[in-house]
């Protein structure tokens, strides 16, 4: 029997890297993120490629609604941004070879990626490593208002994770899959408005929940 290939991978490996505003990232931080989320999806469909080729396959990639638009942790916002690119890009260059590009955007889903107690002690660890003068702009008090903003996120998430893997086989599976699969309520009501709205109101929208740093009068 004839070696067919493969009909599918799912790149979903991923982390969030450092919990931080973008002025409190080293170049560490942004750099695991990237290499996970981004070039280690990039390696994995390049490896695979050719097998997917054969049996006229597809490729799934997990990207987020924080792909589309841009709040929480800096580093994982800017490394869905990036799948979201390099889906976008990858599905065109492969449209005369036969395979089909897929992403997943979940909205907010009670994994640790949403975990306060997480997510708090690497926002705590990355403000500790500020020089002082930051610090001192920014104040205790803002890292508060951003693990208030943690806890909203992780209050409001969705624990039925078995609509992000409908998501996946349906992706995998179906005669006719979606280009972009957007999945759990907050993504198709909450997110779906801001990214069609104008940008003026979704900076004022998404402005507004950040705190005020200390130093800012």
């Amino acid at each position: 029997m004839s070696f067919t290939g493969i009909w599918a991978i799912v790149n979903n490996a991923g982390v969030t890297g450092a919990v931080a505003p973008t002025e409190w990232l080293s170049r560490e931080d942004w750099n695991i993120p990237m290499s996970v989320n981004v070039l280690g999806m990039a390696s994995i469909t390049n490896h695979f490629l050719p097998l997917l080729r054969m049996s006229g396959g597809r490729i799934i990639n997990t990207s987020s609604v924080l792909g589309r638009v841009a709040a929480g942790p800096s580093a994982y916002v800017v490394s869905k941004y990036c799948v979201e690119g390099y889906s976008d890009l990858l599905r065109r260059e492969l449209w005369h070879q036969g395979v089909s590009v897929h992403i997943l955007e979940p909205g907010a889903f009670k994994t640790n990626i949403t975990n306060p107690g997480v997510l708090a002690p690497s926002m705590e660890k990355a403000y500790r490593k500020l020089d002082p003068e930051v610090q001192q702009y920014y104040g205790k008090k803002y890292c508060c208002g951003l693990e208030t903003l943690m806890g909203l996120l992780s209050w409001e998430a969705d624990g039925n994770l078995d609509k992000v893997v409908d998501a996946y086989t349906h992706a995998i599976t179906a005669v006719y899959p979606k280009t972009r699969y957007v999945v759990g309520v907050d993504a198709n009501i909450i997110f779906r408005l801001l990214w069609h709205v104008p940008d003026i109101i979704t900076d004022l929208l998404m402005g507004l929940t950040y705190p005020r740093p200390h130093g800012q009068r």
